[in-house]
């Protein structure tokens, strides 16, 4: 896995929005993780689009890192969602909690808890203000 600097040009919604992602949270050099939302470090994580976007990421404590080579592990956890929905999540508007709970974003309820963190560390990261910030 590797963080990317910039995203591919011909690379979808989603790719180029993890990666705005990947860029804001490696800004905020961890100070974003409590104890109560570091269960999602270390922790596989698949974004999918309805219109077969696939993006596989693991979120460290001061880098995202993509698995760019296809999936070699099965993800602790799943999200799919409608690019519009997509686009409102990375923009900071909705949180994937937000979609999920709205019924718009079926999963395993096992995944529920490091979902739950992962939207909370992805819009926080998305909204914070900080002096670097693009």
């Amino acid at each position: 896995m590797q963080a990317p600097v910039i995203a591919d040009p011909e690379a979808g919604l989603l790719y180029r929005g993890l990666s705005r992602f990947a860029r804001l949270w490696a800004l905020q050099q961890g100070r974003l993780v409590s104890s109560r939302l570091e269960g999602a470090l270390g922790r596989s994580i698949r974004c999918e689009s309805t219109e077969g976007e696939v993006v596989d990421l693991c979120l460290r404590r001061e880098k995202l890192e993509f698995e760019t080579d296809g999936t070699l592990r099965t993800p602790h956890a799943s999200i799919r969602m409608v690019p519009t929905d997509w686009s409102r999540v990375l923009s900071g508007e909705l949180h994937v909690m937000a979609i999920i709970l709205a019924g718009r974003a079926p999963f395993p309820k096992d995944q529920r808890r490091l979902l739950m963190q992962f939207s909370m560390l992805l819009q926080t990261t998305v909204l914070s203000k900080g002096p670097d910030r693009e």
